[in-house]
């Protein structure tokens, strides 16, 4: 009798024992399970905000990006602006790519901007909302200085760049020889005080 009896509690010992370790198994493995889904959960959110932080930092040009694009004189230390319309192949630009595309029209300037001296063309400012350009003039180095044309009957004289009025001179273009009435109304550049003053005398005697 007391042998049946120790068998049945062994029996039952046993029976616990092996329940609690299926049940501690199955826990672990719950656990396990569980832990490795959190950590899966946690790397998405933290790349989807890795993601979202770099594009809100990449400001780039959109077609609503307003441009101001200011001309420096270095001899004459004036300074003008203008705005303009973003032109559709600079939507989508960053700053690296804009400032980029200014060192390449820098190396391989037009003609005219040559002639009128352009030795610099940097990005002062840059959002999504505004963008401030410069280009620096010194028209030392300019290859021509002046730019003379007629204007209303009389002749006037530009800096090269063809904006900034050097001289209203007062002389009339109406008693010149046609040829040069021409030339006049068609306007020519002039190298130098030397060359416009030579010019200005020939046509005033």
């Amino acid at each position: 009798m007391k042998r049946k009896a120790g068998i049945y509690i062994a029996g039952t010992f046993f029976s616990v024992m092996l329940l609690s370790l299926c049940y501690y198994g199955s826990y672990r493995l719950s656990y396990q399970h569980f832990k490795q889904e959190e950590k899966q959960s946690e790397a998405e959110k933290s790349k989807a905000e890795m993601v979202e932080t770099d594009t809100t930092k990449i400001a780039t040009i959109t077609p609503y990006t307003q441009c101001v694009l200011e001309e420096y004189d270095i001899e004459t230390k004036t300074v003008t602006d203008k705005k303009m319309s973003i032109l559709e192949r600079f939507v989508g630009y960053t700053r690296e790519e804009l400032a980029e595309y200014l060192n390449v029209y820098l190396e391989e300037m037009p003609k005219e901007e040559k002639r009128n001296g352009l030795i610099a063309y940097d990005l002062i400012s840059f959002s999504k909302d505004k963008i401030v350009l410069r280009k620096t003039y010194d028209s030392k180095q300019a290859a021509y200085k002046f730019f003379m044309v007629a204007k209303n009957s009389e002749i006037v004289v530009y800096y090269s760049d063809k904006k900034r009025v050097f001289e209203y001179t007062g002389l009339m273009v109406d008693s010149l020889p046609e040829e040069e009435l021409t030339k006049l109304e068609q306007g020519f550049y002039v190298k130098d005080k030397q060359e416009l003053y030579g010019i200005l005398e020939n046509y005033s005697s």
